[in-house]
């Protein structure tokens, strides 16, 4: 269930990267993707593990 979520996650922070107004660089907006997916790739994976928890427990 929570690989669904991850490829979702990953597709919405795979935009394509361009400067926009305020003059951030590509570089810049690059670097800051990385750092928001690698959040979002533990975050995905804690909430699995707990999910997986509960599921374990109700069985």
């Amino acid at each position: 269930m929570h690989e669904l979520a991850q490829r979702v996650t990953f597709r919405m922070l795979q935009k394509p990267t361009h400067p926009d107004e305020k003059g951030f660089t590509v570089r810049t907006t690059e670097v800051v993707f990385l750092i928001i997916r690698k959040i979002a790739a533990r975050l995905i994976t804690l909430v699995g593990k707990i999910i997986d928890d509960i599921g374990g427990c109700t069985r």
